[in-house]
Formats: structure tokens, C-alpha cells, sequence
């Protein structure tokens, strides 16, 4: 009988110390399409703004809190974001390199300063979500948003007025001094939300642009359009798979947040989109209308956004005619993002 016990102690023991070794490396062997559900329900306008993991623990930023699970979604901690200069909290996509790094909007998002101070931080905790420091970051006037890291450097993004082109990262040292800014040709709608890096791409994730997710080559001279919603998230974890964020509606009417895996390269789309220039006129039922009155008919029409699909390589000169469709989902810019402006 002693000996039956002590087998079966044995056997305990060993299953419980492959399951903690597994633990570890659990996210890369995860199944396409496998679920990861944060027990927290944020309250209405709190969402989800990214997450990050260790391999043992996942991280979820959400607009004005965090929350550490295990790789089961068991809670473990939550805290308040630290909040700047007393100001109301708004986090956004963090980046893991041996501490959390959370970038912290505290001026607005999507405005201009206007001459007033910045409070754009980038927020530092340890991995038990233990407040440590902020640092400024006042290169981004309109809203830190998303952090990311490629082991050496820092990678940070924010918010863009609907109507300033184009978007900017920021690249900085392990010190947060910073390095170069990376300008991009492609217009989103309110910014980056999220960027991850995978070790060639950084994947960055926006609202309000027509393919959600645009995915940019380590040394940013190509980009590639993709139709995947990984703006509130996402998180590579091996070669063509990635943690992307999302939530739904359970039927109590709360907002379930969870995370699932999904292959970036079957969203990976061979047609762009070009959004809307205001400097060009276009040819708008029948006649040719100023981008910038165009872009007027749409607003009154009550609908915010306008969408041109056609081949990635097509010249601004044989662009004929912007299919406007009421409601329509997003603002379009005219130029070839293949092979520059299109002209």
C-alpha cells in the first residue's frame, strides 16, 4: 500500500512538473483559433488596449487598469494605472522587456496641443504590476498609445488628428532617448492603437482604416495591408501565429474580453487602399469634385468615412471614379503605397 502511494506521488509530482515546464512555452503550441478569456468586465468606454505575456502570465492593459492572469485567464492581480499629474488615465498597448512598459495618454488623444504641456508618458512597472517611474515622451503631441520593443530599441506611436497625414514611430534607446522618427505614408482614421514586433514586421493595428492592420518591414520601407482587427491587441508568438485581442457581448450585456490565435499571413491582402488627399480632385458622379468638398458631401451625409479598393500598384492616373457608398466605413487617401505617390 505504501509503495502504491508513493507511485502514484511520484506520478503527481513529475505530471506537475511537466505541466509547469510546458506552462512556459503553452502560448506557441497554442491551436489556431484558441481562446484565452480575461476574467475582468471593464466598465463601459474601459476596454481592452493590449496585452503582453512572459510565457507564464499574461498582462491586460485595459483604458484605466491592468490585470495579471495566468495562461488559464486566473486572475492573480489587478491595480489602477498610475495616474499623471492627477489626470485622468488613458493606457494603451504596453511592451514587455524585464519590466512593463505602458504608454500613458494624459493630453487627449487624437489632438493637438495647442501649445499647452504635454502629458504623454511611457509609465514603467515590475511584473507584479508595481508602479516604478514614468517617462515623458513629448515627441507625441497627439497621444501615446502603443509601445513595442525589438529587444534593443523602443518603439512608440500614438494618435494623429483625422486630418494630418500620414503616421509616425518613434524609435528610442533602452533609455527612452530618442533616436529617429519612422514616418509612414498610410492614414489611419485615429492613429496606431496597438504595434508588436515579430522580428522582421511590426504589426500595427489602428482604427478607422480601411484594412484595420497594416504590417511594416523591420527597416519601414514596406508595407503590407492586411484584413485583421488587431486594434485593442496583438501579440506574436511564433512564426505566423500571433495573440490578437477582441471582446464580445455576453448576455448579461457585458463586454467579455478575451484573446485568440490567429495566422497574420492569410489576412495579408494584394489589393490597397488609398486614402483620401485632400490636394486632388476626384471624379465624383459624373463631374470632377475637390477631395476637400467630397470629404464635406460625405460628413453632411452623416458618415465619417469613404473606401477605394483597387490593385496596389494602380497609378493616381488611372484611378477613375471614388465609389462612395452610404454608410460607408473609412476615409481613403490617394496614393500608391507600393511604389510611392501614385503620380
Amino acid at each position: 500500500m505504501d509503495r502504491q502511494i508513493l507511485k502514484l506521488l511520484t506520478v503527481l509530482l513529475l505530471s506537475i512538473s511537466v505541466n509547469i515546464a510546458f506552462a512556459a512555452a503553452e502560448l506557441e503550441y497554442l491551436p489556431e483559433s484558441a481562446k484565452i478569456v480575461c476574467p475582468e468586465y471593464p466598465p463601459a468606454r474601459q476596454h481592452l488596449q493590449g496585452f503582453q505575456s512572459c510565457g507564464k502570465y499574461i498582462y491586460w492593459v485595459f483604458s484605466q487598469s491592468m490585470v495579471k492572469t495566468d495562461l488559464a485567464g486566473k486572475l492573480i492581480k489587478k491595480v489602477p494605472l498610475h495616474r499623471e499629474r492627477g489626470k485622468m488615465v488613458h493606457g494603451g498597448s504596453p511592451a514587455l522587456l524585464d519590466k512593463l512598459y505602458v504608454p500613458y495618454s494624459g493630453s487627449g488623444f487624437n489632438k493637438r496641443l495647442n501649445g499647452k504641456p504635454s502629458l504623454n508618458f511611457v509609465q514603467v512597472y515590475d511584473l507584479d504590476l508595481n508602479y516604478i517611474k514614468s517617462i515623458p515622451i513629448p515627441e507625441l503631441e497627439y497621444g501615446a498609445g502603443a509601445v513595442t520593443t525589438d529587444g534593443t530599441n523602443f518603439f512608440v506611436t500614438g494618435g494623429r488628428p483625422a486630418d494630418l497625414p500620414g503616421n509616425t514611430i518613434y524609435e528610442y534607446s533602452r533609455d527612452f532617448k530618442l533616436l529617429k522618427k519612422h514616418e509612414l505614408r498610410f492614414n489611419t482614421f485615429k492613429g496606431i492603437q496597438t504595434l508588436a514586433f515579430d522580428g522582421k514586421y511590426f504589426y500595427a493595428g489602428c482604427y478607422g482604416s480601411a484594412y484595420m492592420t497594416y504590417r511594416i518591414s523591420k527597416d519601414f520601407k514596406q508595407v503590407d495591408y492586411m484584413d485583421l482587427q488587431a486594434q485593442i491587441g496583438a501579440y506574436p508568438i511564433a512564426e505566423n501565429r500571433m495573440l490578437v485581442g477582441s471582446v464580445r457581448v455576453d448576455k448579461l450585456g457585458r463586454e467579455e474580453t478575451f484573446i485568440q490565435v490567429v495566422d497574420p499571413t492569410k489576412y495579408i491582402l494584394k489589393t490597397a487602399v488609398f486614402e483620401l488627399d485632400c490636394n486632388y480632385n476626384v471624379f465624383y458622379k459624373g463631374k470632377m469634385v475637390p477631395a476637400k468638398r467630397l470629404y464635406g458631401i460625405i460628413k453632411k451625409q452623416k458618415s465619417t468615412l469613404a473606401v477605394l479598393r483597387c490593385p496596389a500598384n494602380t497609378p493616381l492616373s488611372k484611378i477613375v471614379e471614388l465609389q462612395v457608398y452610404i454608410p460607408v466605413k473609412y476615409i481613403v487617401e490617394y496614393y500608391n503605397p507600393i511604389k510611392g505617390d501614385g503620380k
